[in-house]
């Protein structure tokens, strides 16, 4: 059985960081990103079963990123995170078609 495989986005490093520290401890094959331009970079490359996405990043942010998946019509699990305001995440799910 493959493991499973995490991709996490974040501009905070010590949030990645820490995602990435669970996530092992999970039992997951993990890769992160700093910015959007990377996880698509990524996102092409390991095909993850799972995504923590930051909402608020400089450059493409985590809205971009989901209008991106939701173009792929992914069966990716995402997870959506933000220091900021709560309702960012709500329109990121509504766009995501959830």
């Amino acid at each position: 059985m493959s493991p499973k495989r995490l991709l996490v986005v974040d501009d905070e490093a010590g949030f990645r960081e820490y995602v990435v520290e669970v996530a092992v401890g999970l039992g997951y094959d993990v890769e992160s990103a700093a910015n959007g331009a990377a996880f698509k970079v990524l996102f092409e490359a390991r095909q993850p079963d799972v995504a923590v996405v930051d909402v608020v990043m400089p450059g493409i942010d985590g809205i971009e990123l989901v209008n991106w998946l939701a173009e792929r019509a992914t069966d990716l699990r995402l997870i959506m995170v933000t220091g900021f305001m709560p309702h960012y995440v709500e329109l990121a799910k509504k766009l995501g078609g959830a």
